[in-house]
């Protein structure tokens, strides 16, 4: 062949050793174990996947419960947690009495932009 086409130049990818080199046991091995991980990672995969969508489900389903039983204790524990005044405080109250009118004032004009 003549220099320069495809047939003399080195291919980047690594061949096969050929079956009567001494090579041939290692390449076999480090191909075994990198289908050995290949299988590994999918299953792993797999798992993880299946185990995160059963912790969302979860999630999405035991929330409610959560807040209603958060409910029923904020609501049997608050038997005794009304909003009073303290006895002696002095406190405010708007009752009708001397100078206070019914009614509120009417309005001398209509207001108007």
């Amino acid at each position: 062949m003549a220099k320069g086409t495809k047939g003399d130049e080195e291919s980047p990818i690594q061949e096969e050793p050929e079956a009567g080199q001494s090579n041939s046991f290692k390449g076999y091995v480090q191909w075994l174990c990198f289908s050995l991980l290949d299988c590994v990672a999918l299953m792993c995969r797999g798992v993880l996947g299946c185990f995160k969508g059963i912790v969302w489900c979860l999630q999405r389903c035991c929330y409610p419960m959560k807040e209603l039983f958060f409910d029923l204790v904020d609501t049997l524990s608050s038997t005794g947690m009304e909003k009073r005044p303290n006895r002696g405080v002095p406190g405010f109250r708007y009752t009708e009495g001397i100078g206070a009118s019914k009614k509120p004032p009417a309005a001398k004009g209509t207001f108007q932009y």
